[in-house]
């Protein structure tokens, strides 16, 4: 969120139009090098990388619900695997 701010500050201090976008998830995921020795590519894989893609690009910081679970808040409704991912958009620094 101060990055957002930051961007935000420089906008405004030189009139551009930048934005920026991120994605917060908690999972576990696979990281090296796959593929056949003469033709390895280094990945990241796994159903968290997937997650992440379902919830979404663009501008703001979204935060998947393993994420929002873990902030302190007692008022939060049951997650359920067989629904779509919630993702949770943070509001700017203001």
């Amino acid at each position: 969120m101060q990055l957002q701010k930051a961007v935000d500050d420089l906008n405004w201090k030189h009139g551009l139009k930048v934005e920026v976008g991120t994605n917060v998830h908690l999972g576990t995921v696979a990281e090296g090098d796959f593929g056949p020795d003469d033709d390895q590519h280094h990945d990241v894989v796994g159903s968290a990388v997937n997650h992440l893609f379902l919830m979404g690009g663009g501008a703001g910081i979204r935060i998947s619900e393993p994420v929002y679970r873990r902030l302190p808040n007692d008022r939060r409704a049951a997650w359920s695997k067989r629904r779509p991912p919630a993702a949770h958009t943070l509001s700017r620094p203001r």
